[in-house]
């Protein structure tokens, strides 16, 4: 280091062994010179904070990377939600389609219709019009074969017109109880507690004859009705009002 002398411009060199050097001009201090080494006077926060946020900036990236990945993930499990509720809806409907025309084939094979509406028969009855009608081939008298019929949720047959007379003795095993007998007063009442009336009866020739006394109760054959003794052993026909599936 140099210092030089305001006074006579001289350019004094000071050892470099010590730090403070005392300069004297006739006889007295002029100043003092500090000799120390070179302090680097930059704040060093400088790096700390270059450091600080540069590990900002990956927490920041890393955070976009995580949210990015859920809204992809919510994103992926909406749409397979969507698409499994779809593949449920068309398999509902498909399986709706096969459960319609699974029920119209069952419609076709066990329905008849009457006035649009679907009607059917019990396993072993026999349909006509909008009755179900049961042959028994056990033969009983009139009163066991009327306990039979209501045991079957039905009754002794009860023959309304022409055609369903037709109808039941084309299908007769041979002589058979119908639900037609004589009250207290002499009259023939169905079981449905109406009273015959000439329109609807089909009697054979020269019957109700009441032959053999106490023939109170009627059995038809293939030629027609006949009074007959309730006692005596018969095949019988129930009938029911078929059921109504839908309308």
């Amino acid at each position: 280091m140099y210092v030089v002398d305001l006074t006579t411009a001289a350019l004094w060199k000071m050892p470099e062994e010590s730090p403070y050097q005392d300069l004297e001009f006739q006889d007295r201090v002029i100043y003092s010179v500090l000799n120390t080494p070179a302090v680097n006077d930059a704040p060093s926060g400088d790096s700390t904070a270059s450091k600080d946020i540069k590990s900002l900036e990956r927490k920041l990236l890393i955070w976009r990377i995580i949210t990015t990945t859920v809204s992809l993930l919510i994103v992926l499990i909406i749409t397979l939600g969507v698409v499994i509720f779809l593949t449920q809806c068309n398999t509902e409907d498909s399986n709706d389609l096969h459960g319609t025309q699974q029920l119209q084939h069952l419609q076709e094979s066990v329905c008849f219709y009457t006035e649009n509406r679907c009607r059917y028969c019990p396993a072993n009855w026999l349909q006509h019009s909008e009755n179900c009608y049961y042959f028994i081939v056990d033969q009983m008298n009139w009163t066991d074969s009327q306990d039979q019929c209501k045991r079957m949720l039905s009754q002794l047959v009860v023959i309304k017109s022409q055609q369903e007379q037709i109808f039941l003795s084309q299908r007769i095993h041979g002589i058979t109880w119908i639900g037609l007998s004589k009250n207290e007063r002499g009259l023939f009442i169905w079981e449905d507690e109406t009273i015959l009336i000439n329109e609807t009866a089909f009697w054979q020739n020269g019957q109700p004859d009441n032959k053999f006394a106490n023939e109170d109760c009627v059995e038809m054959n293939s030629a027609g009705w006949n009074d007959s003794g309730c006692r005596r052993e018969r095949f019988s026909i129930c009938k029911q009002i078929a059921a109504i599936l839908y309308s």
